[in-house]
C-alpha cells in the first residue's frame, strides 16, 4: 500500500500565500515552527474573543441583557482583535502588543513585525476577505 502524503494538496494560489506567511514569519524572527504555532493561537484566541465579545454586544442591543460572556471590560476594549488591527501606527500596535498582550518585549516586536508583514505578503486579496470576517 503506497505511504498517504499531502503532495499536491497544497498548490497554486493557496501554497503561495501560506507561503508569503510563513516568509512573514521567517523575517519577523520566529523561524521555529512551535514558535510559529504558538503566536498564531495567541492572536487566534484574541480574534475569537473579540468574536466573542461581538456576539454579547449584539445580543445585548437587541434584548436589553445578554447571557454571553464579555471578556473586554471597557477599560480593555483597546486589546480586541478589531482594534489592534485598526491601529495604523507600529510604535502604537508595538506599545499595545508589548505592554499588554506579549509582556516579553522580544517577543513583542517579533509579533509586530510579523503582524506588518503578514498584511504586507497577504496583498489585497487576502486583506479584504479577513476584513471580511472580522
Amino acid at each position: 500500500m503506497p505511504p498517504h502524503t499531502l503532495d499536491g494538496v497544497i498548490t497554486g494560489e493557496l501554497e503561495g500565500r501560506i507561503d508569503r506567511v510563513w516568509d512573514a514569519f521567517w523575517s519577523g524572527g520566529i523561524s521555529n515552527p512551535l514558535e510559529v504555532t504558538e503566536q498564531v493561537t495567541y492572536l487566534l484566541f484574541l480574534r475569537r474573543l473579540d468574536e466573542q465579545q461581538t456576539a454579547a454586544e449584539r445580543e445585548l442591543r437587541r434584548l436589553g441583557s445578554t447571557s454571553k460572556p464579555m471578556p473586554f471590560p471597557e477599560r480593555k476594549e483597546h486589546l480586541r482583535w478589531s482594534r489592534l488591527r485598526e491601529l495604523g501606527d507600529t510604535a502604537a500596535l508595538h506599545r499595545v502588543m508589548g505592554g499588554e498582550v506579549f509582556p516579553d518585549e522580544a517577543e513583542a516586536d517579533a509579533v509586530v513585525t510579523v503582524l506588518r508583514d503578514i498584511e504586507r505578503a497577504a496583498g489585497p486579496s487576502l486583506q479584504d476577505e479577513a476584513r471580511s470576517l472580522a
